[in-house]
């Protein structure tokens, strides 16, 4: 082997190295909703409730947030289940399913009035996503946390012949330390709580 060749393949396994280094492992954030409040959602929902598959919009659908080290090693936070949309179709089906609302899973609406005749539910609920996404940064002594969600929600309700749409964004900053996956799941699934309670709210 010349001694060109052997430069090069000690290169490329210094290379390597380091790509390795630069990156961590991946942490998983599962995504769940409770709401807190004790108002009736059927009496305004109605029974049934239809929901329609999450559009997610984002860019990179991959992950939902990354955490950087102090030595700049990147590890990236992935929702449970995945992909995302299956997340919170999930999440939401629990919380309105624990409300006494029989949900129904994979109808398709495109949030038009004009197609509510259509539903076969009481209502139907079709979700946005354009962002979320939770930025952890480890500097000397402190962890910074920031998360942000934005969606565009559309509630059909079939009595009223109305579609109800509100574009929602909400971001949370706040500084912990230590890193902690149950942490960040914590103020991710906050975040996301904060937004369908004042959608839900809004509209009862």
């Amino acid at each position: 082997m010349s001694r060109t060749l052997r430069l090069l393949l000690l290169t490329g396994s210094l290379y390597f190295l380091w790509v390795g280094s630069a990156f961590g492992k991946d942490y998983p954030v599962h995504i769940q909703y409770e709401r807190t409040d004790t108002f009736p959602l059927c009496k305004k929902i109605g029974a049934t409730l239809a929901l329609s598959p999450i559009r997610d919009r984002r860019l990179d659908q991959g992950h939902v947030g990354r955490y950087v080290t102090p030595q700049r090693t990147a590890s990236y936070l992935d929702s449970i289940p995945a992909p995302l949309g299956k997340a919170i179709e999930e999440a939401l089906a629990q919380c309105f399913s624990r409300k006494g609302i029989k949900v129904t899973l994979g109808s398709r609406w495109d949030g038009k009035k004009e197609s509510l005749k259509s539903v076969e539910t009481d209502s139907v609920l079709l979700v946005e996503v354009d962002r979320f996404w939770t930025e952890e940064t480890n500097a000397i002594g402190r962890l910074n946390t920031n998360t942000s969600i934005y969606l565009t929600i559309h509630l059909g309700i079939k009595k009223e012949d109305t579609v109800i749409t509100r574009q929602i964004f909400t971001s949370k900053g706040m500084i912990v330390y230590p890193f902690s996956p149950d942490g960040v799941e914590e103020i991710v699934n906050r975040t996301l709580a904060d937004i369908f309670d004042s959608f839900l709210s809004s509209v009862m």
